[in-house]
């Protein structure tokens, strides 16, 4: 069976949980991540999705309002992500394999998993890399 420790983006991008808002803004802004784990120091004890973050921006924000941007920014700099962050926090092991996070995920409770070796955060498993994993497994079997 497939390990996760074979699936996970290892080490991923983390925020301090003192961080500004603004901070994350900038990461989802650019597209390269969708769920950032938030530190206090070396322990994990958040996940800011970027789910969670649009949620946050203005609703006007989409229909393209003039000073909207503007707005969204002053806010993002006033939030602390702590105060934004889910703290309930779905983990699984490194020796886990893939079908305990098939399990979370096919009951649609998150889209991602946080990865421990102990109690160290080591990666991060998503939805995402399931999907990739099982179209490579579908261009590898014809």
């Amino acid at each position: 069976m497939i390990k996760l420790k074979q699936l996970m983006t290892p080490f991923p991008y983390c925020l301090e949980e003192n961080a500004l808002l603004s901070e994350a803004a900038e990461v989802f802004d650019k597209g390269a991540f969708h769920h950032l784990p938030v530190l206090s120091g070396e322990e994990c004890v958040g996940l800011l999705s970027k789910t969670d973050y649009h949620q946050l921006q203005d609703r006007f924000t989409r229909l393209g309002y003039a000073g909207i941007e503007l707005k969204n920014q002053r806010f993002m700099e006033t939030v602390l992500v702590r105060d934004v962050m889910s703290k309930e926090l779905v983990t699984l092991d490194l020796e886990d394999d893939i079908s305990k996070a098939l399990d979370i995920f096919l009951e649609n409770r998150v889209h991602s998993i946080l990865i421990f070796d102990s109690k160290r955060l080591v990666g991060i498993v998503t939805s995402y890399d399931l999907a990739r994993y099982c179209k490579r497994l579908g261009h590898t079997a014809h």
